[in-house]
């Protein structure tokens, strides 16, 4: 979706975090778009150091906003206060595969407020991590299924803006000049630099794995390889949900957990 509007000339406002943000900024500078993240933390925190190369390419290509002041740690409260940035700078909010608690319904009801249109991408009825997107669908936002459905209603209001340029579905789904999105330089990943750099990533994070205690380390363990809701991991660490979210925090911003939407995590 993202990178069809993207060919449009449509620019793409998204949160610069793990997972749907994360393909929605791709998207756009693969299709040599603009692209603005707003992030929920001030400049100069470590907070997704993971995606700091693609934050470094969205600077080149658009611009990262924040409201907090510099070194403003990532937080439950500042997210939430963050969205209503990426609805009010946008002129339609989309939603994908979001789940009953996601943040993107905080959005999309910001959207709402802020007289935005609100679209969403349906998902499967028999799949729970995802039962907020058709919710919004019941509840009148706008079914997409594929880009020029995003863009259509504002071809009148803006001229530049040329429909006939995105590519169908199945194009860009099978588009394979480059499997990384056009975002990142290639690298010889057996160079000794990036071997050297790989072991000294591995003995960094089996430091930081060793040092875990408490809540961190029952939420850490409660995690694997694969993504996991959050609903599981609180199940499993017999933690309170307070105490498990603001785990997660602290071990995304240690960098050793990924999250994606819909509330799921796992071992990074």
């Amino acid at each position: 979706m993202s990178r069809g509007i993207a060919e449009a000339g449509a620019l793409v406002v998204s949160g610069g975090a793990l997972g749907v943000d994360t393909y929605a900024h791709r998207g756009a500078i693969a299709a040599g778009g603009k692209t603005i993240a707003v992030l929920g933390c001030g400049l100069g925190t470590k907070y997704l150091s993971q995606n700091s190369s693609l934050r470094n390419m969205i600077k080149n290509c658009g611009a990262i906003v924040t409201e907090f002041e510099p070194f403003t740690p990532a937080s439950k409260r500042t997210f939430p206060i963050r969205n209503r940035i990426i609805s009010g700078l946008s002129l339609g909010v989309l939603v994908v595969e979001a789940g009953d608690k996601s943040g993107s319904l905080i959005t999309a009801k910001y959207a709402l407020e802020q007289n935005r249109d609100v679209y969403a991408v349906p998902a499967s009825v028999l799949s729970t991590n995802f039962s907020g997107t058709n919710r919004l669908i019941d509840d009148g936002a706008r079914v997409v299924t594929k880009p020029v459905h995003l863009i259509e209603s504002y071809l009148y209001d803006y001229p530049t803006a040329d429909a006939s340029k995105i590519r169908s579905i199945d194009e860009l789904a099978s588009d394979e000049t480059d499997k990384s999105a056009n975002v990142e330089a290639k690298e010889d990943k057996y160079s000794f630099d990036n071997l050297e750099k790989g072991r000294k990533n591995r003995l960094e994070r089996e430091e930081k794995e060793r040092s875990l205690d408490g809540d961190l380390k029952a939420v850490y363990d409660s995690m694997d390889d694969n993504f996991t809701h959050i609903d599981t991991i609180i199940e499993k660490s017999g933690l309170s949900s307070q105490r498990v979210t603001a785990s997660v925090i602290q071990l995304e911003m240690l960098g050793i957990i990924e999250g994606a939407s819909g509330k799921r995590y796992k071992k990074s």
